[in-house]
């Protein structure tokens, strides 16, 4: 049981178990969920509209966001600027979200190419999405998925996680040879799976107060 921005209150069931057994640990649990929910509503009343000079984290650094006006949307970085030119009426949310996709694809290929090389293992595709919990997964084909806010983390920790599901392609495990595996790539992983696990809410409520 777990409560997800966007979609509120989720119970996971094992196969076989009938809905009346998940309705009665919900209502056992009933003052976890009530505390969940309200720190969940918190995070959103505090959520606020990106604005010319918003400050945008990326991989443990601010860039600035520059914002603009013109007949189509544009989006580029200039050094410490991400400059954000939207069509009228519109707000730079959407095109904010297609440049930190368009640019996990780049840094975490370029990681995932990298430790593919170490392991000396093979990967299918690279897929980025808007997950806010699970921040990647390997599938038994070797396809990679990967969440783009990671990119609102420090570079370690999304380095972290993409070294994670390359050591699944060779141990779709967390066997003790995959956290060898893990290791391997990323010394200090235990490090960074604890900043993520402390900060990951704030990763998935993103654009909020700070």
């Amino acid at each position: 049981m777990r409560v997800v921005p966007g979609r509120g209150l989720e119970v996971v069931l094992p196969r076989g178990v009938p809905m009346r057994e998940a309705l009665a640990f919900v209502r056992r649990e009933e003052r976890w969920v009530l505390a969940a929910l309200a720190k969940l509503q918190q995070q959103a009343d505090a959520a606020v509209p990106l604005r010319d000079g918003s400050a945008l984290p990326y991989l443990g650094m601010s860039l600035t966001l520059v914002v603009s006006h013109g007949a189509r949307s544009t989006i580029r970085r200039v050094g410490g600027e991400l400059h954000v030119c939207v069509a009228d009426g519109m707000a730079p949310d959407c095109a904010l979200e297609a440049w930190y996709r368009a640019d996990a694809r780049r840094v975490m290929g370029e990681r995932v190419d990298a430790h593919a090389a170490t392991l000396d293992v093979a990967y299918g595709r690279i897929t980025i999405k808007d997950t806010r919990s699970r921040w990647g997964s390997c599938s038994s084909k070797g396809n990679l998925n990967f969440s783009w806010r990671l990119l609102l983390a420090p570079y370690a920790v999304m380095d972290y996680v993409v070294a994670h599901e390359v050591a699944h392609l060779r141990e779709l495990n967390h066997s003790p040879r995959f956290w060898t595996a893990v290791a391997t790539l990323c010394p200090d992983y235990r490090t960074h799976r604890t900043w993520l696990g402390a900060h990951g809410a704030e990763l998935a409520v993103w654009p909020g107060a700070g």
